[in-house]
């Protein structure tokens, strides 16, 4: 998704219960009703055109359910035919949209015949692939516009097999051969590897919506099947990564107004769809997709969703390592597995050789970064000069997840995700503890990916350990592929959103901040700084390495708040980003550093190659497609394609 404008200041504060329906009040259908007439009285704003048909998707939803929805808004229709005729990026975004209204309401008298007429013909002459001949300005390697224009050119086949294809000359047979292979290949990476953009709020948004048009709409009933288990998995794991309303996970890639303000995270309001507790007023593509299909939340899902536990740890492993691929049956030099790495392993010396090959010059997306790392690798291989292998910011690689979450709290953390290394969207850490507190740091970007709040200039060795949590950041000069170095500014900062909490202390060097029962601490070792340009939000911590300690409590790990800002302000906290110690009131001594493992009361603790789940619900070895699941009485076995 192309990132919008963020004021970088602290949202106005405001109640969680304005914004977040915490409880399941409302049977599903009503949900549903509730949110399609709400996003039919606001289509006529409308929206950024690859989203602006779902506006129009809830009126025809609404007139099938047999109500008078308001008129359609033609231009919400009209512009996105035009963006998709230029070729511009997210244009996969509106066919999504697009192909629902037209096979879902085939007769509706809501959809002009003239607008009909203008879809299928801007289909017949759309590039579908990066390997077909024109120009285009299309995103195709990203792992959400993958199964996107992979769907979307599913769906056109499906409606015209004998139409030949303007742009290719290809028939409408041709293309679903085409589509088919590629919707197949995604869904089993997916089935048997999880997600490359992993737990990413914005990009399951679109995942969603693809994967529900091949659910509803795809002719072959392995597609269907094998799409209907990939969306429940994406909820499933919404599910376990969410505190009340909020998906305040570690992602793959985000942006900073999903960050800095949670209520607007686009699967929010799937959410508030699926089990009552997100934002029921907030637009996105995939809770309208939802919302108008025929896919039923199993029941364990929900109940999932709504159990609160005393205390919930889970561990998951998404994504597979270039250097590891062929012991997962994936191979870096063959042009067929290439669009897995396409997605976040692109430009690594083991995938370039076959991304030149793949990639067309004229795709200026792609083209130029995977054609310089060529050059660049083979130059340095002749010249007998070292080089790093894998130094993309872009990279999206083997995850290894943790989250812990009580009634009033939730950390979750990306385990020592790539330290040292340029990043991209990559959101490493976060203390959620409902509505806008949240607490995370980054080192910022100067420029749009990473940006001051979203992902990272240079990544951090951060690790989490029930809800204790260390961060370390090295910003050391890194050259990028024989270029300059990569710009990232030498500080790092926390976001602490003073006003979103009910109570704020500053002792003993740290920040403690109380929202309900829910107990948050922060501390950097180099003393920071609150930037007071704007509602007090941000912290600053000047010089190139540095340390931040986080521990989340709540009354039962530690009493009351008071007692909790006592205790953690005595706690011996010594030593640098080397090597960390830290005495945890509720944990013990905690020991890590930039070359050191995680220790705990002195035992070696785990934190890579976790398996693919496990969690209270299920437990899944990495690679294994079947996901069997337990809550309370209730179980399902999903069969994920693989």
């Amino acid at each position: 998704m192309a990132g919008r404008g963020q004021e970088e200041t602290a949202p106005a504060a405001r109640s969680d219960r304005d914004i977040l329906n915490l409880e399941p009040a409302m049977p599903d259908t009503d949900r549903a009703l509730f949110y399609l007439r709400h996003i039919a009285a606001i289509a006529d704003r409308g929206s950024w055109v690859g989203a602006s048909p779902f506006l129009e998707l809830a009126k025809l939803e609404l007139a099938r359910r047999g109500e008078a929805p308001p008129a359609l808004h033609r231009p919400n229709i009209e512009q996105s035919l035009a963006h998709i005729n230029a070729r511009k990026d997210c244009g996969d975004f509106a066919w999504a949209g697009l192909w629902r209204m037209v096979y879902r309401y085939p007769d509706a008298p809501l959809l002009p015949a003239d607008l009909r007429a203008a879809i299928d013909d801007a289909a017949l002459g759309f590039i579908w692939w990066l390997d077909e001949p024109g120009e285009e300005y299309c995103c195709f390697a990203s792992e959400n516009h993958q199964i996107l224009y992979h769907s979307a050119e599913l769906l056109a086949a499906q409606r015209h097999p004998d139409a030949i294809f303007r742009n290719n000359g290809e028939t409408g047979h041709w293309h679903r051969e085409h589509a088919e292979t590629g919707i197949r290949r995604w869904l089993r990476w997916r089935g048997r590897f999880d997600f490359n953009e992993w737990l990413s709020h914005c990009y399951y948004d679109e995942d969603l919506a693809a994967l529900l048009n091949l659910r509803d709409f795809a002719e072959a009933e392995d597609i269907r099947r094998d799409a209907d288990a990939l969306v429940t998995l994406i909820l499933l794991q919404m599910a376990v990564h969410s505190h009340r309303g909020i998906m305040g996970s570690t992602h793959g890639r985000t942006y900073r107004r999903y960050l800095l303000d949670p209520a607007n995270e686009s699967v929010s309001p799937v959410a508030h769809l699926a089990w009552g507790r997100g934002n029921g007023t907030l637009f996105s593509i995939s809770a309208v997709a939802l919302a108008a299909s025929e896919y039923a939340v199993p029941p364990i899902i929900r109940r999932i969703a709504l159990d609160d536990p005393a205390e919930l740890e889970a561990r998951e492993r998404h994504g597979v390592n270039a250097e590891d691929a062929e012991a997962w049956g994936l191979h870096p030099d063959r042009l067929e597995d290439f669009l897995f790495f396409a997605s976040g392993q692109g430009r690594h010396r083991r995938v370039v050789d076959a991304a030149v090959r793949y990639v067309p010059t004229k795709h200026g997306n792609i083209a130029w970064g995977v054609r310089h790392a060529h050059d660049y690798y083979h130059r340095c291989e002749a010249q007998g000069v070292p080089y790093d292998v894998n130094q993309s910011e872009h990279t999206l690689a083997q995850a290894d997840l943790y989250t812990f979450r009580t009634p009033e709290f939730m950390l979750s953390c990306a385990q020592s995700y790539r330290p040292g290394q340029p990043g991209y969207q990559q959101h490493i850490w976060q203390a959620t503890l409902g509505g806008q507190a949240v607490v995370f740091t980054t080192n910022p970007g100067p420029g749009d990916r990473p940006d001051r709040w979203a992902g990272n200039g240079i990544l951090p060795r951060a690790v989490a350990h029930r809800n204790v949590l260390i961060c370390l950041y090295r910003l050391l000069p890194r050259p990028q592929l024989g270029m300059q170095p990569l710009p990232h500014l030498l500080y790092t900062h926390a976001w602490f959103p003073v006003d979103a909490f009910d109570e704020v202390v500053e002792e003993g060097g740290w920040v403690f901040g109380r929202k309900d029962a829910g107990y948050a601490a922060l501390r950097s070792l180099l003393t920071p700084r609150w930037n007071d340009d704007g509602p007090r939000a941000e912290l600053i911590a000047d010089g190139p390495c540095n340390a931040w300690v986080c521990e989340l409590g709540n009354p039962r790990l530690h009493g009351s708040f008071a007692d909790f800002v006592a205790t953690i302000a005595a706690a011996p906290l010594n030593g640098d980003d080397r090597l960390l110690g830290y005495v945890s009131p509720s944990v013990g001594a905690v020991q890590f550093g930039w070359d050191a493992p995680l220790r705990v009361n002195g035992a070696e603790i785990a934190i890579r190659d976790y398996p693919r789940m496990d969690t209270p619900y299920a437990q899944v070895a990495f690679g294994e497609t079947r996901v069997a699941l337990r809550c309370g009485e209730e179980t399902l076995t999903l069969e994920m394609p693989g």
